[in-house]
Parts: C-alpha cells; sequence; structure tokens
C-alpha cells in the first residue's frame, strides 16, 4: 500500500513540474507579446489616425494572430475570459481548501492503511490544486490577448488604452496571485 502511495506521491510530484513547465512557457510567449505590444505602442504616433497608426494596428494584428496561433487560443471576449478567471480562481480557491483538509486528514490519520489512504488523498487534492492554479494561470494568459484583441478590433488604439487598462484591473489580483503561487 505504501509503495502504491509512493507512486501517486511521485506522479503528483511529476505532473506539477510538467504544469510548471508549460505556465513557464506560457508566461514567456506572454511576455513576449506584451513586450511586442508595448515597443508597437512607443512607436505609435502621438496624433490619432494617419498611416503610422494603421501600420502599427497592423503589426499588432499580425503579432496577436501568430501569438494565439501558437498557443491555440480562441478568438474570446474579455468579459468571457474575465469571467473564465473567476471561475478558476474560485475553482483554484476550493480546490486549495480541500487540499488543507487532506492535510489535516493525514495528520491526524492513525494507522498504517488509514495513513496511507489519507496520505493518498491529500496527494491527489494537492495535484487538483495545482491543476487548478494552472487554469488561473492559462486563464490569465487568455484574458490578456482577449484584451489585446479587442484592442485591435477597435477604430483607434489610444482611445482604447485606459478603457482596457480598467477592464483588466478587475483579474489584476487574481493573476498576479496565480503567477506568485507558481
Amino acid at each position: 500500500m505504501s509503495a502504491a502511495l509512493g507512486v501517486v506521491a511521485v506522479a503528483a510530484l511529476a505532473w506539477a513540474f510538467v504544469l510548471r513547465s508549460d505556465r513557464d512557457d506560457t508566461q514567456a510567449e506572454l511576455d513576449q507579446a506584451n513586450q511586442q505590444v508595448a515597443e508597437l505602442q512607443a512607436e505609435e504616433p502621438q496624433a490619432a489616425g494617419g498611416a503610422e497608426e494603421t501600420a502599427t494596428k497592423a503589426a499588432l494584428e499580425a503579432a496577436y494572430e501568430e501569438l494565439s496561433a501558437r498557443l491555440g487560443t480562441k478568438a474570446e471576449t474579455l468579459e468571457a475570459a474575465t469571467a473564465s478567471v473567476e471561475d478558476a480562481q474560485r475553482t483554484a480557491d476550493a480546490a486549495a481548501e480541500k487540499a488543507a483538509d487532506a492535510k489535516k486528514a493525514a495528520a491526524g490519520a492513525e494507522g498504517a492503511t488509514e495513513q496511507a489512504q489519507a496520505t493518498a488523498d491529500q496527494a491527489q487534492a494537492e495535484a487538483e490544486a495545482a491543476k487548478a492554479k494552472g487554469a488561473v494561470v492559462i486563464d490569465c494568459a487568455k484574458v490578456s490577448f482577449a484584451a489585446l484583441g479587442e484592442l485591435l478590433g477597435s477604430g483607434s488604439l489610444t482611445a482604447q488604452l485606459s478603457t482596457l487598462r480598467d477592464s483588466l484591473e478587475g483579474v489584476a489580483d487574481e493573476c498576479q496571485t496565480a503567477f506568485a503561487d507558481l
């Protein structure tokens, strides 16, 4: 039984490492996209309209399409993506609570069989919590892409920046916490 528990624990640990690696890759690509957006915004002319703004917008659209294709994201509205982050955060909070409860149960278990089962339950709950946190991170990336998509779909880039900034602030805490916890 303890061998099975060991296998479950090793599998959960391996899965957590894979999830962390995937998260790191997604974060690196998101950082690259944000850097490209910042560079393009810095190049954008101060005056609204004009050929330079059109060229900047076209470059942003191309970068957006390329990264969307590479990451396999689908077109999603900012509102829907924001709701996904909030749902994922609730799921992650519930999973973390379940993991904490399982840890307490494992600490209070008596007997080898009960201890082994409680430890297996704890490992499973911790794996589910890690998966849920990973979902929050992925949904945060989707919010960034949805925001960029809405920015590109609007008439003027500069006119939409403050509106999008306000929209993104609604999930900023969840996303910041999700990235910090990993």
